[in-house]
């Protein structure tokens, strides 16, 4: 599976982000001399906003999964293979795209070492109230806690 140019796969998590709650995810690329081959080198960094705080933020929340057999302390030292999509996010967010609503919350991606897809599903406008709870009930996640609590008033708002 190809990953889609980052402008594409924006829009289409746009599209199933919850509109009644402040939330946005990023992307960007740092560029880093040095490397094996002395040029330049790109890291990508995602990160979701919710009201103005990042809630989720990746590589800096998971520098522990990242240099979990180096015990390196610098973000940009280890990072996934960017060659290989089993550990590549915008992959991860495509299969999560393409997954049958029906399929959301019982699939396992079992190469999301993130919890980005229990973040996606809490985020989901796709997921109605009853299957979020169910959600909330599976995840222990701080940024899952704060979207799904921000949808829970958005709902109650809207009642």
């Amino acid at each position: 599976m190809r990953s889609r140019p980052w402008s594409k796969l924006q829009k289409e998590i746009d599209s199933i982000l919850d509109q009644n709650i402040d939330l946005q995810f990023h992307c960007t690329v740092y560029r880093k001399k040095g490397g094996w081959n002395s040029g330049m080198n790109m890291f990508p960094k995602y990160w979701f906003v919710l009201n103005r705080e990042i809630i989720w933020n990746y590589p800096d929340d998971f520098t522990d999964i990242l240099n979990h057999d180096t015990g390196n302390d610098e973000p940009f030292s280890i990072y996934p293979d960017y060659g290989n999509t089993k550990t590549n996010i915008p992959h991860l967010i495509c299969e999560y795209l393409n997954t049958p609503r029906n399929e959301l919350l019982t699939k396992n991606f079992q190469y999301d070492i993130w919890g980005l897809t229990n973040l996606l599903l809490a985020a989901d406008r796709r997921i109605g109230k009853r299957r979020f709870r169910q959600l909330c009930q599976k995840t222990a996640s701080a940024a899952v806690d704060k979207v799904l609590g921000a949808r829970e008033n958005a709902s109650q708002k809207g009642e």
